[in-house]
């Protein structure tokens, strides 16, 4: 999930909030994989309109989406660095520490700008915080952050990573229905995010049936060869798993 890790879940509000006509022929170019002229596009926004925050945004959104995250980070700071103020772009820095892995950094960007936003776009810095937290196995936060995120929506990402930490924690009913949620959306995801939901709903479902199986053996059997039956969870890791608990029931 390192590569083109959730770029149109954060793209859209701040390409929302840019310049329509510019945002909508980079995300034209992006779904082509013209990352070049969508570059040299935002570049010549910038040389024109250097006072607008949404243009570095853009740019380092493309960087992104094209796996170059130094050139990004580059982008950004310096963007940083003009407008320290906006909260949309401490928010793009964070993301960009976030695929880097300085989870710590993230954190105190989102922080800072939390307070600034609209209520209706506090969901993504929610969303970013949950992560750093999940991946700082801080699972208690990340449950409360990602929740936040949610909010009784249906957002893909959210609901996966949500599904992971109640997982963590041992709270396997929430974390299946977390993923069985975020199914809905699976639609809109590129192909590898589906193996990943399957394997991480397949692992907890095999763990929920180990827990059935103290009180039910019937049950957790059913569990288990429905698992084997069931053409999505396809994954060798799943399948040994719940081979390995039939012949034992």
């Amino acid at each position: 999930m390192k590569t083109k890790t959730l770029l149109w879940y954060l793209l859209l509000p701040s390409l929302l909030w840019s310049k329509d006509t510019l945002s909508s022929e980079v995300r034209k170019l992006l779904k082509v994989s013209n990352y070049q002229q969508a570059r040299e596009m935002v570049q010549m926004a910038i040389q024109k309109e250097p006072d607008i925050s949404s243009h570095y945004i853009l740019l380092c959104q493309i960087y992104q989406e094209e796996g170059r995250y130094s050139n990004a980070y580059r982008v950004i700071r310096e963007a940083y660095s003009y407008f320290p103020e906006n909260p949309w772009v401490a928010k793009e820095l964070a993301d960009v520490y976030r695929q880097m892995g300085e989870y710590k950094k993230a954190l105190a960007l989102y922080r800072q700008g939390l307070p600034a936003v609209e209520e209706k776009y506090q969901d993504l810095w929610y969303y970013g915080m949950g992560v750093c937290y999940f991946e700082l196995e801080d699972y208690e936060k990340a449950i409360l952050f990602l929740e936040k995120a949610t909010r009784g929506k249906i957002s893909f990402w959210s609901l996966y990573y949500l599904g992971r930490s109640y997982r963590a924690k041992g709270f396997l009913k929430k974390a299946l229905w977390a993923f069985e949620r975020s199914e809905l959306q699976l639609f809109l995801q590129p192909e590898w995010a589906k193996n990943l939901l399957y394997y991480e709903w397949g692992i907890a479902l095999v763990e929920f049936g180990i827990a059935v199986k103290q009180t039910n053996t019937t049950a957790a059997r059913a569990i288990f060869t429905s698992l084997l039956e069931d053409k999505r969870f396809s994954d060798r890791r799943v399948k040994e798993r719940a081979e390995f608990w039939v012949k034992r029931l």
